[in-house]
């Protein structure tokens, strides 16, 4: 399937909130967006193509100070795509706050 059904939504989405959103990774087409939390910590926010009406959204951690590791998805439909995509960046704040060790 093609992204052209989210790009507006996502890209649009990822400049209101300071993100720099992404197109291609590794010779394939794929849509995501690295997210920062602080200097030791990254994750990233994913979008596979749509299917059939239907998106899905990933938050995954990249790095993070304590080798965790974080995955969460959505499956909804596009026109949820915008509430998908707060949903998982406000899952990050929520991994990104989780109390560190020798605090």
């Amino acid at each position: 399937m093609s992204f052209d059904a989210i790009d507006v939504v996502f890209f649009a989405w990822a400049a209101r909130h300071g993100l720099r959103a992404l197109r291609l990774s590794g010779g394939q087409q794929t849509r995501f967006c690295y997210v920062s939390a602080g200097v030791d910590e990254s994750f990233q926010i994913s979008i596979e193509p749509p299917e059939a009406g239907i998106v899905f959204v990933n938050a995954w951690d990249v790095e993070t100070h304590d080798d965790a590791e974080f995955h969460r998805a959505w499956q909804v439909p596009l026109s949820d795509l915008e509430s998908a995509l707060d949903g998982a960046l406000q899952q990050i704040a929520t991994w990104a706050a989780r109390p560190r060790q020798g605090r």
